[in-house]
């Protein structure tokens, strides 16, 4: 093979995808690529070399399932946010809060936000430090380490834990200027962005 493609992971596909259309998720073999190599643009150039190693050159080509690269998109201060301000124009930030039994609906949720959404940041609040999720750009924040008022009108109601836990989000999230909480058993199938 003169080309080998190979699944691609990203903040958006975190299990990996194939992909084809440009010159990061694929190995090249030295013969194909001769003495060719990358032209001057800052935007657009591995398109270029996609190009011509694809159409131009008649490679042969295969695909492999594995994911061996991440693709960290959109990311501060890179080319494209440079040039597009993809992660600095990015203001979404999401939060859910769940309690254990509700664990099995959270890699759906995030799934299907980060699916159609870029998003600055997404706000676990869980009855765990930590879950190994693979996504970017998540933080998590212990349910039991928020100091509910249990004397307050809203503590003995009936709600859990994680239904309370929203009526703190001023409190505990005050560097952000604005979120958006979604229930974890919320299935987002487009962008959210003009809530």
């Amino acid at each position: 093979m003169d080309i080998v493609e190979f699944k691609t992971r990203s903040n958006v596909n975190p299990l990996g995808i194939q992909g084809s259309g440009t010159a990061w998720n694929a190995m090249y073999s030295k013969r194909i690529i001769g003495d060719y190599r990358f032209n001057n643009k800052q935007n657009g150039e591995d398109n270029d070399f996609y190009e011509e190693m694809h159409v131009n050159r008649n490679a042969k080509f295969g695909r492999i399932a594995l994911a061996p690269y991440f693709y960290n998109y959109p990311r501060k201060d890179s080319l494209s946010d440079i040039k597009y301000k993809t992660y600095t124009n990015q203001k979404a930030v999401f939060v859910t809060a769940c309690t254990r039994n509700y664990y099995k609906y959270l890699y759906t949720w995030v799934s299907s936000v980060t699916k159609n959404n870029f998003y600055k940041k997404i706000y676990l609040i869980i009855e765990d430090d930590k879950l190994n999720l693979p996504f970017t750009n998540i933080e998590y924040i212990n349910i039991n380490k928020i100091p509910l008022n249990k004397k307050g009108l809203n503590y003995n109601t009936g709600y859990s834990i994680a239904s309370l836990a929203r009526l703190y989000l001023a409190d505990i999230l005050k560097d952000e200027d604005i979120v958006l909480y979604l229930d974890t058993d919320t299935l987002v199938i487009d962008n959210l962005l003009n809530l």
